[in-house]
């Protein structure tokens, strides 16, 4: 079965605000799926392959590895750790309040 994440999930994997992370899904910015007026859930899958997609954007298309890897713990000051996804959360951003 597909693992869903949750908003919160989502939200600190991408290191963004919930709030920021609500007005993608309200532009259809992100992938995500509605459960009910009040829920919405992110395919695993699907959050891998938007940000393969917003990667090779920043990195010209080149082919490179997954840009994001469920982790099992995540560090204690909530940090990712990976400068490759604070460029795409940015890019995306950009891209988000661009339109």
């Amino acid at each position: 079965m597909e693992i869903l994440l949750s908003s919160r999930q989502v939200a600190d994997i991408l290191g963004i605000d919930i709030l920021v992370l609500y007005q993608w899904t309200h532009k259809n910015s992100i992938p995500h799926i509605k459960i009910s007026k009040r829920m919405i859930r992110f395919k695993e899958s699907e959050l891998n392959e938007w940000l393969q997609q917003k990667h090779g954007e920043i990195q010209g298309g080149k082919d490179s590895a997954p840009v994001y890897q469920r982790r099992k713990k995540r560090a204690k000051n909530g940090s990712v750790g990976d400068e490759q996804i604070s460029r795409v959360v940015d890019s995306a951003k950009k891209e988000v309040l661009c339109q």
